[in-house]
């Protein structure tokens, strides 16, 4: 069991999973999305799920494990990839919009190990996170207030994206050409 969190994340004003599933078949290989956004009742059909994502309001962030990159996944709006190190602290993200693209690690200390993380740049205070908070639709001193160790949490909830510790979603066994919703998806 890996203990990194790792997954991805859209802003979509899809109408319906249908067109959610017809988006991401454009841009990725495969996609599982949990829809945590919705109630677990409404998970428990198909028909039931496609109302309920009809009723809920957009635009909104959603979590996914995708085959597939945040370069692939920017095609079709927003998006972002979050990484959380073993140590559950030290973090980087991944966000693409338009042409804003920002990548960098926010590490607990500089030396740390870092496996998740490795290879990204580390964040640098001075850089101009106007741009990304724009494109993110929050405040820019509300985003600057996550961009700490131990922030990947509240970056998270700041977005409306629901967050779990130790979520893998970079799923080796979503198969190529499958998106999933929900429960019916495993």
């Amino acid at each position: 069991m890996s203990e990194f969190t790792d997954f991805h994340a859209i802003l979509t004003e899809a109408e319906s999973l249908s067109a959610l599933r017809g988006a991401l078949e454009q841009v990725v290989e495969g996609a599982y999305v949990p829809l945590d956004e919705l109630d677990e009742d409404a998970l428990l059909d198909v028909s039931t799920m496609e109302a309920a994502w009809v009723d809920h309001s957009k635009p909104l962030w959603i979590k996914l494990g995708v085959r597939g990159t945040v370069e692939q996944l920017a095609k079709i709006g927003p998006a972002l990839h979050l990484n959380v190190e073993e140590d559950f602290t030290s973090w980087s993200l991944d966000a693409r919009c338009g042409d804003v693209s920002l990548s960098f690690a926010i590490l607990r200390a500089p030396d740390i190990y870092r496996e998740a993380t490795a290879g990204i740049p580390v964040y640098d205070q001075s850089l101009n996170t106007k741009a990304l908070a724009n494109c993110l639709g929050v405040e820019d001193s509300a985003l600057r207030a996550t961009l700490a160790p131990n922030g990947g949490e509240p970056f998270c909830e700041l977005l409306g994206i629901s967050y779990e510790q130790m979520l893998d979603m970079e799923l080796e066994d979503i198969e190529a050409g499958q998106v999933g919703f929900g429960f019916l998806a495993l």
